[in-house]
C-alpha cells in the first residue's frame, strides 16, 4: 500500500498584520483507513465573516468526503458537476446551520475552496477547485493545474453563490497505473509562485514544496519558504498564504523549467515581466496577434514555443531580423566623405550565382561562396570639396521664401475681413435707407 505524506502551512497576510486583520485561509485534513480528505479555502475579503467561512467549510468538506468513502466516484466521471453539487449542497446546509447557532449572518461570510480525496478503497483521486485558488495535480507525464481559467466564471467563484458548480475545475485520477504522485493545493496567496490564474501550468518553483514532504520537517521547511517569500518580496506577496502538499513521491522530483517569451531583440523575459529587461519592448506590442486562450493560456504556448525556437522565432518575425543583420553595414564615413555621404546611397547587392571555377566541393562549415553577400560602396567624389557656404545660402533663401510667404497670407486675410466688413455697413445702409418712416399724425 502506497504511504502518503502530509504537511500544511499557513501564513498570515503582511496587508492583514498592517491593519491587525485576521488570516482568512484555513487548511483541514482528515484521513483513515478508507480514504484522505484534505481542503484548503480562502475566505473573500470584502465579507466580515469569511474567515469563519473558510474554517468551517474546509471541515464539512472533509467530513462529507469520508462518508462518501465506500462510493466509487470513478462512476460519476461523465458527470462530475452533479457530483460536486451534491456535494455543495451538504456542505451549504451544514454551514447554514453552523452559522444559526454562531448567530452569524450567511451573506456575511462566504470562501473558494480547493480540495483532493484520495480513495484508497478504489484507487482513484478526485479534486476539485472553486475559485482563484488552486489544485496543482503532480504526475510522471505532466502537471496540471485546476484554478478558476478552467471555470469560465465572469467574476471569483465561492461556495455560496448561486450554482456554484457549474464554475469549478474537476479532475478524477487513477491511481494504479503509479503515473499520479500527488497534489498541492494553495490560495491566490501563491499565485506567480506555484501557478498563474489565466492557465493550467505548474510552475518549476512547485518543485520545493513537493519535494519538502521528503524532509525530516515537512511542514518547517513550508514554513521556511513562505516565511522567505514574504520577507523578500512583501510588496508583492502581502496577502494571506496557505499551501497544502499530499505525496507519496519516494524520491525527489525534478519539474520542467518555466517557460519564457522571447522579444524581438533576442533577451528572454519571464512571463511575469510586462516589458523586456534588454531594450524595454512592450509584450503586448511583440505578440498582439496572438490568441492565447486558443492555445491553453499563455503559459502553454510558451512552454511549447520555447521546445520549437525555430517557430518561435517566425512567429515573432526574428528570423526576418536576423536575416538583415548579417549584411554587415558599411564602414562608418571619413570627414572628407561627409558630403559624400549625403549625395550617394549605400547599396547592398546580392550578386548572381557563379559556378566554382574549379568545381571544387564548398569548405564542410563555409556556405557556399554565391550566397555570401557583397556590401558595393560608393565611390568618393573627384574634384573640389563643396564649399559650406553654399548651403547657408540655400537655408537662407529657404527663410525669406517663407517669410514672404507668410506676408502675403497675412495681407490676403486683412483684405478679406476689409471687403466683408464692409459688405456688412453696405447692407445696413441698404436697409436703414428702406426703413417706413414714423407716422407723426
Amino acid at each position: 500500500m502506497d504511504q502518503w505524506k502530509y504537511g500544511q502551512c499557513v501564513k498570515t497576510g503582511l496587508r492583514h498584520r498592517r491593519y491587525g486583520a485576521d488570516c482568512q485561509d484555513f487548511v483541514f485534513a482528515a484521513e483513515d483507513e478508507n480514504c484522505i480528505a484534505v481542503a484548503l479555502c480562502d475566505g473573500l475579503g470584502s465579507l466580515p465573516a469569511s474567515g469563519y467561512a473558510a474554517k468551517y467549510t474546509s471541515i464539512a468538506v472533509c467530513r462529507i468526503l469520508q462518508q462518501c468513502a465506500t462510493y466509487d466516484f470513478r462512476r460519476f466521471a461523465s458527470d462530475k458537476s452533479g457530483l460536486l453539487k451534491d456535494l455543495l449542497e451538504r456542505v451549504n446546509a451544514a454551514l447554514a446551520k453552523r452559522f444559526a447557532e454562531m448567530h452569524i449572518d450567511r451573506k456575511l461570510a462566504d470562501s473558494t475552496l480547493a480540495f483532493v480525496f484520495v480513495s484508497k478503497t478504489f484507487g482513484f483521486c478526485y479534486a476539485a477547485c472553486l475559485g482563484d485558488s488552486a489544485v496543482c495535480l503532480i504526475k510522471k507525464s505532466g502537471c496540471e493545474c485546476l484554478t478558476e481559467s478552467n471555470a469560465h466564471s465572469e467574476s471569483t467563484a465561492s461556495v455560496d453563490m448561486k450554482k456554484p458548480w457549474m464554475y469549478a475545475a474537476q479532475a478524477i485520477v487513477d491511481l494504479e497505473d503509479g503515473d499520479f504522485l500527488g497534489a498541492v493545493l494553495t490560495s491566490d496567496g501563491l499565485d506567480g509562485e506555484i501557478y498563474t490564474k489565466d492557465s493550467s501550468l505548474v510552475f518549476k518553483a512547485t518543485e520545493y514544496y513537493f519535494n519538502a514532504m521528503l524532509a525530516a520537517d515537512a511542514e518547517g521547511a513550508l514554513d521556511e519558504r513562505l516565511t522567505a517569500i514574504q520577507t523578500e518580496y512583501g510588496d508583492y506577496y502581502d496577502d494571506d498564504i496557505s499551501v497544502a502538499v499530499l505525496s507519496r513521491a519516494e524520491k525527489r522530483m525534478k519539474f520542467p523549467d518555466d517557460p519564457t517569451w522571447l522579444c524581438r531583440c533576442g533577451a528572454r523575459n519571464d512571463l511575469t515581466e510586462t516589458f523586456c529587461a534588454h531594450c524595454g519592448s512592450d509584450f503586448m506590442n511583440v505578440y498582439h496577434k496572438i490568441n492565447f486562450n486558443k492555445y491553453g493560456g499563455r503559459a502553454m504556448f510558451f512552454r511549447y514555443m520555447n521546445r520549437h525556437p525555430d517557430l518561435e522565432k517566425k512567429v515573432i518575425g526574428l528570423h526576418e531580423i536576423e536575416r538583415r543583420v548579417t549584411h554587415t553595414p558599411p564602414p562608418a564615413p571619413k570627414t572628407e566623405q561627409r558630403y559624400a555621404q549625403r549625395l550617394h546611397t549605400i547599396h547592398a547587392v546580392q550578386p548572381e550565382p557563379q559556378p566554382a571555377a574549379n568545381n571544387s566541393p564548398p569548405v564542410a562549415g563555409q556556405p557556399p561562396a554565391q550566397l555570401i553577400p557583397t556590401i558595393k560602396t560608393a565611390e568618393p567624389l573627384t574634384g573640389e570639396e563643396p564649399d559650406p557656404a553654399h548651403f547657408e545660402n540655400v537655408l537662407a533663401a529657404g527663410q525669406e521664401q517663407r517669410r514672404q510667404k507668410r506676408m502675403l497670407i497675412a495681407a490676403a486675410g486683412a483684405a478679406a475681413g476689409a471687403a466683408a466688413a464692409g459688405g456688412v455697413a453696405a447692407a445696413v445702409i441698404h436697409r436703414s435707407s428702406h426703413k417706413k418712416p414714423d407716422n407723426d399724425d
